[in-house]
């Protein structure tokens, strides 16, 4: 009796530091981060986008400006990432976009890689 009592106990402590575990697929770093503006050289609103964007809303076409944070984004003047307009990679400011008035959708072509740890 004593052993099987000594086994669940086991059991339960294995099942309750699983649950207790970090997630596994936590964050691993920058990745890609660009900042969308409805104004030229940065100003007016601001959008950050941080996965690829197929169709961007119809508020944002009129995206004016852009700051490249992380990684290399390809920007299209249509949506499903058609009408190529440019690649930009971090760090980028690109305070006149053109055409204006004509993002549709854009892609994160090279996610910068997560920081080195510092063990």
């Amino acid at each position: 009796m004593r052993t099987s009592g000594l086994m669940s106990i086991l059991i339960l402590v294995a099942l309750l530091s699983a649950a207790c575990s970090p997630n596994r697929q936590s964050y691993a770093g920058p990745g890609c981060l660009i900042h969308l503006y409805t104004l030229p050289n940065l100003q007016g609103s601001g959008l950050p986008v941080e996965r690829d964007t197929p169709e961007l809303a119809e508020e944002w076409r009129a995206t004016a400006s852009v700051k490249v944070i992380y990684g290399t984004w390809r920007v299209f003047s249509d949506r499903d990432y058609k009408g190529f307009m440019g690649d930009y990679g971090a760090p980028a400011v690109v305070p006149l976009l053109r055409p204006t008035g004509r993002l549709g959708s854009l892609q994160c072509i090279k996610p910068e890689p997560p920081p080195l740890s510092a063990y």
